[in-house]
């Protein structure tokens, strides 16, 4: 995991939806996976006191079936950025890159992620899920219009 204080993180996320142009800048900063076409983001927030056992559970679950989806070549990269600072309307960014425009969109990449997902067991943290720890506040799909 990326950790990177709250400013950094609310313009990065801010920079990409403002300015695609300049976002690709800061997606350099993370790393651009070759052959990204879109990138997605999902927003999480915790809920109060569950912020660390949240991170975890992306980890234990998110990461193992996103690592398939670049196995299976529908997915160019997966990485988590945790906003450092308290009170922000979100804790965690989950990034995936797709090889193509559509992202999840695509046909094939809804097909083979529906059986990556039925074939992976939950692994719950504290005997808690993702809805007893935290929600998605939050998407974005980030077209990749030029990198170095």
């Amino acid at each position: 995991m990326i950790r990177v204080s709250r400013r950094r993180s609310l313009a990065f996320v801010v920079t990409c939806l403002a300015a695609p142009s300049i976002a690709t800048v800061a997606l350099a900063d993370v790393g651009v996976a070759t052959g990204t076409k879109l990138y997605e983001h999902t927003l999480l927030k915790a809920k109060p006191g569950l912020r660390d056992d949240l991170g975890k559970y992306i980890r234990a679950n998110w990461f193992p079936m996103d690592q398939k989806g670049v196995e299976n070549g529908i997915f160019t990269s997966y990485w988590l950025l945790e906003d450092t600072g308290e009170n922000a309307a979100w804790d965690y960014v989950m990034v995936v890159g797709y090889p193509t425009e559509l992202g999840f969109g695509e046909p094939r990449a809804i097909e083979v992620f529906q059986a990556i997902r039925k074939a992976h067991a939950e692994v719950k943290i504290g005997g808690k899920g993702l809805r007893e720890l935290g929600e998605i506040v939050g998407n974005h799909r980030l077209k990749l219009t030029q990198s170095q």
